[in-house]
């Protein structure tokens, strides 16, 4: 088997486990808005930049919309006949996003693959992929796609974290697999992120880039946080080992708030602007 057919066959899989409803996703969503200390929004940030280089655009392309964070800032942000296009690979995702633009006469939201895209060339002014290249297979495919139905003189943009993100969560994982005897996991480089995409860009990106993280004064939504990703990997398949990590987790969190006051995780995120010479 390839490493790019291994790649689409685990891509797909984390996919439909993590995105197949949008629940995980918007456990993820809330905590950022609850707990989260960016000093911005991310996705008006995005907006922002992007006019701060350009004429408002006409047509804009949302590649993996998600629950329409993009869409929303766009909305808040742009005339409203601003022509959207919010593509994603998962079904629950579009049904989510398609209720809300349905009584939007210029917005239309359809499922589609961000490695083949089914536009024409120069089709965009904008084109945005925020905090999904990561999970795509072929990375190098999908930004060749975006720069294809990107306009001369347009923007593609791609928001993401920063390399080293969360390491208070991924000291916490490796503790609470050494108490439980387990051996420990090998990290994986991120395969997307504001040092390592730079690579795949067909023109030096500007990039922005800010603080970011948590600061949470109880115990339980950074547990239901760490509930909705894969930090722990193989331990969520198997409920008793599961349960044992969690309480080992709420354990070792509420001890930090008793000690401190507050557990903070901290990392980075940013977005890299490409523009495509007119």
């Amino acid at each position: 088997m390839t490493d790019d057919i291994r790649n689409s066959i685990i891509g797909r899989d984390y996919l439909a486990q993590q995105y197949g409803t949008d629940e995980a996703l918007q456990i993820r969503i809330e905590t950022h808005r609850r707990y989260g200390v960016a000093h911005q929004d991310v996705f008006e940030t995005i907006c922002h930049e992007g006019l701060a280089r350009g004429a408002s655009p006409a047509h804009i392309l949302d590649i993996g919309a998600g629950t329409g964070n993009w869409y929303r800032a766009l909305r808040r942000l742009l005339p409203s006949k601003t022509r959207y296009i919010g593509i994603d690979q998962s079904s629950g995702m579009v049904s989510r996003l398609g209720e809300m633009a349905a009584v939007d006469p210029w917005a239309e939201v359809m499922t589609a693959d961000a490695q083949a895209l089914p536009f024409a060339d120069h089709s965009f002014d904008w084109v945005g992929a925020h905090y999904m290249l990561y999970h795509v297979p072929r990375i190098q495919d999908a930004i060749h796609e975006a720069w294809r139905v990107l306009k001369p003189g347009g923007l593609l943009m791609a928001a993401t974290n920063g390399a080293h993100q969360y390491q208070e969560f991924m000291n916490l994982r490796d503790q609470v697999r050494q108490n439980l005897g387990l051996p420990p996991v090998t990290l994986q480089a991120s395969r997307f992120d504001l040092e390592s995409g730079l690579e795949y860009f067909p023109v030096p990106p500007d990039i922005v880039r800010w603080p970011s993280g948590f600061v949470f004064d109880q115990a339980e939504p950074a547990l239901r946080y760490l509930q909705s990703g894969s930090l722990f990997g193989e331990l969520t398949q198997h409920p008793d080992l599961w349960q044992a990590a969690l309480n080992l987790c709420r354990e070792a969190i509420e001890s930090e708030i008793h000690r401190r006051g507050y557990f903070s995780v901290h990392s980075e995120t940013g977005i890299f602007i490409a523009a495509k010479p007119g």
